[in-house]
């Protein structure tokens, strides 16, 4: 989770979900991997460490990074860190990805990330439904809303094609990154990756019904467990339409 201002007020108030609550690692495990063969795919898992291993220095580059992304505030700094370890984590899961079709010959059609405190209020497009678009195999879908000068990267869904440029964050901000974009969020640094890969993407955003998801999490209130949201992500409407209630 991102750990922004947003959130912060109302993390010291996080529950576990009750779906999983108690189970330990080999649990969690059969669990998801339950749940993901009920929905017809396969769970590939990646053990990742909680405490990132010491690696190079991160440089910063001045050209590219506006000074309140890195140094502006404690906030902006802290933000920074962590949407490179996040980029670092996705990336290892992508290698293991790529180990998976080599082992089974096989490539995916579709590829997609998502947040470990996103909630989905119904279901993502079907990829029989995706493929159908001219281009797919290039394509970049992601909510029209929260783009913040660049592009929502809460959840982002690909074509195969379109998969390794953005699924390479890390490996791109490490190895200089792109002169030519000063960014200040994260957002904006994913659309440059967008413009700058070697594979023509097209990008396109979809509304809340299209990709119906937010970010929550379980609180404890007076009537039991329940899960809220923050208003500053929130984009479908109407909360109460969908039994939550925003975060305080």
């Amino acid at each position: 989770a991102s750990g922004t201002g947003a959130w912060q007020s109302v993390r010291k108030n996080i529950r576990e979900d009750p779906a999983t609550e108690g189970l330990d690692r080999d649990g969690l495990r059969r669990h998801l991997k339950e749940v993901v063969r009920a929905a017809g795919g396969c769970l590939a898992c990646a053990d990742l460490p909680l405490t990132p291993p010491r690696g190079p220095a991160i440089p910063i580059y001045k050209k590219q990074i506006s000074d309140f992304f890195y140094r502006g505030r404690e906030l902006g700094y802290t933000t920074f860190k962590r949407c490179l370890d996040l980029w670092r984590r996705r990336e290892q899961l992508w290698q293991v990805m790529l180990q998976h079709e080599r082992a089974s010959g096989r490539m995916h059609d579709v590829v997609m990330w998502t947040r470990d405190d996103s909630i989905w209020l119904g279901d993502m497009p079907r990829p029989s439904q995706l493929m159908q678009a001219p281009g797919w195999d290039r394509t970049v879908m992601s909510q029209e809303c929260h783009a913040w000068g660049g592009m929502n990267d809460r959840v982002a869904i690909l074509g195969r094609r379109a998969a390794p440029a953005l699924f390479t964050l890390y490996s791109a901000y490490m190895g200089g990154g792109f002169p030519d974009n000063r960014t200040s969020n994260s957002e904006e640094f994913v659309m440059a990756a967008a413009n700058h890969s070697k594979t023509p993407l097209v990008l396109k955003t979809a509304s809340f019904e299209v990709i119906p998801e937010s970010n929550g999490m379980w609180v404890d209130t007076a009537n039991g467990r329940s899960m809220c949201v923050v208003k500053k992500y929130w984009c479908g409407g109407d909360v109460t339409s969908y039994g939550l209630s925003f975060c305080h």
